[in-house]
């Protein structure tokens, strides 16, 4: 990890600056991880159902 970050762009960020310097993009980004998290779970449960109609 280490290794990565010293060759790479990103920098280690707190929070706080992250809120002071990107607040609407780091607003979008947790939308948008908030709807993938919801999606994957709809994705399980519909998984689940397409695994116990391919059962009976």
């Amino acid at each position: 990890m280490e290794r990565f970050l010293n060759n790479a762009d990103a920098q280690p960020i707190g929070t706080e600056a992250m809120r002071h310097k990107a607040d609407e993009e780091l607003k979008r980004f947790l939308e948008i991880r908030s709807q993938v998290f919801d999606l994957m779970a709809e994705a399980d449960r519909l998984a689940a159902i397409i695994r116990q109609k391919a059962a009976s």
